[in-house]
C-alpha cells in the first residue's frame, strides 16, 4: 500500500495587505494655525504624508512640504504611509504584506468670521468691482483657482526664499474682513505698504505662468516654483516679466500700484501650495533652516 501525503496550504490573498497603525515618526504640535507651512524630514522608507488628502511635496533631497488649509473647516487630517513590506515567495504563502501608516487629526486656529472688520473701499473703486461685474469676477476667480491648484511635473525649486519687498505689513494673513456688500472672508495673503512705483522681487526661483489684469486683484502676476507652490502678486502697476519667463530669487518682476479693489496703494502677495493659501511670512521662516540643502 502506498501512502500519499497531501499538503494543502491556505494563505491569504496576495493582493490584500495588513494595515498596521503606528505612531508618527515626526513631531506634530497639538494644533496648527491656518495657513501654516509644515516641513518634515523624510524617512528612507516613507512613501508619503498627506494633508487632507493632498500629498506633501518633496523639497531638496529628504524633506517634505505642505500647507494647512485656510478654508475647509477647523480640523485637519495628517496621514502618513510607509512603503509596503516586501515578502519572499515563501512568506507570501503564509502571511500578508503589511502597510504601516499613521493618522492624526489636529485643530486649526483662526479667528471666526463674525469678528471681521469692515473694509473701507472708496465709492469710485467699489463701482468698478461691485456685484454688477459678478459673472466676469466668478469666471476669473475659477480660472485662478484652477491655476493655483495645478501640480506641475517639476519638483519644488529649493532656495533661500525672501520677501518681495521690505516694508511694513498693514494687513495680516487670515484676518477676517467684510466687504460693503456684506460678504465676509479671510485675507489670503499679506498686505505691505509700498510707494508707487516700488520694485517687487521674486521670492524664489520659478517660471511666470500668469500676468494679466483682473477685476478684483487688478494687475496680477503668478510665478510657479514647482511642487505645487505658487507666489501671486496683486494690485500691480506694471509687469517687468511675461508668461514663460524663467525667474531667479530676488529678480525684479513688477512694480507696486493701486489697481483692482484697493483702499490705497500697497502690495498684496500670497504663497499657495496645491490650492492651500500659506501664511507668507511663516512660509519663509519654515524654509530658512533647510534652504541651502538643495
Amino acid at each position: 500500500m502506498y501512502a500519499f501525503l497531501l499538503a494543502v496550504v491556505f494563505h491569504p490573498s496576495k493582493e490584500i495587505a495588513k494595515q498596521l497603525v503606528f505612531q508618527p515618526h515626526i513631531h506634530l504640535p497639538k494644533e496648527f494655525s491656518a495657513g501654516q507651512t509644515l516641513v518634515f524630514k523624510k524617512d528612507v522608507d516613507l512613501k508619503f504624508i498627506s494633508i487632507n488628502q493632498k500629498k506633501m511635496s518633496l523639497i531638496g533631497k529628504n524633506h517634505l512640504l505642505g500647507v494647512v488649509p485656510l478654508y475647509g473647516g477647523n480640523t485637519v487630517k495628517i496621514l502618513g504611509q510607509w512603503e509596503i513590506q516586501k515578502l519572499s515567495w515563501l512568506e507570501k504563502q503564509f502571511s500578508h504584506p503589511s502597510v504601516d501608516y499613521f493618522v492624526e487629526y489636529r485643530n486649526v486656529k483662526k479667528h471666526p468670521l463674525k469678528q471681521a472688520s469692515n473694509l473701507r473701499i472708496p465709492a469710485s473703486v467699489w463701482k468698478k468691482v461691485n456685484d454688477d461685474h459678478a459673472d466676469l469676477k466668478e469666471q476669473q476667480k475659477q480660472k485662478m483657482k484652477k491655476l493655483l491648484s495645478q501640480v506641475p511635473s517639476q519638483d519644488f525649486q529649493l532656495d533661500c526664499y525672501k520677501a518681495p519687498i521690505n516694508s511694513v505689513v498693514v494687513s495680516k494673513f487670515a484676518s477676517p474682513r467684510t466687504l460693503p456688500n456684506g460678504y465676509s472672508y479671510y485675507h489670503s495673503g499679506l498686505d505691505q505698504r509700498a510707494r508707487v512705483p516700488s520694485s517687487i522681487k521674486s521670492i524664489g526661483p520659478g517660471k511666470v505662468v500668469f500676468a494679466e489684469h483682473m477685476i478684483v486683484p487688478g494687475n496680477t502676476l503668478v510665478i510657479d516654483h514647482g511642487g505645487g507652490v505658487y507666489s501671486r502678486f496683486m494690485h500691480l502697476s506694471d509687469f517687468r516679466v511675461e508668461p514663460g519667463s524663467k525667474i531667479q530669487t530676488g529678480q525684479v518682476v513688477a512694480t507696486t500700484g493701486a489697481t483692482g479693489r484697493v483702499e490705497a496703494p500697497h502690495l498684496h502677495w500670497e504663497v499657495v501650495w496645491k490650492g492651500n493659501h500659506a501664511n507668507p511670512s511663516q512660509f519663509l521662516q519654515a524654509l530658512e533652516p533647510i534652504c541651502d540643502q538643495g
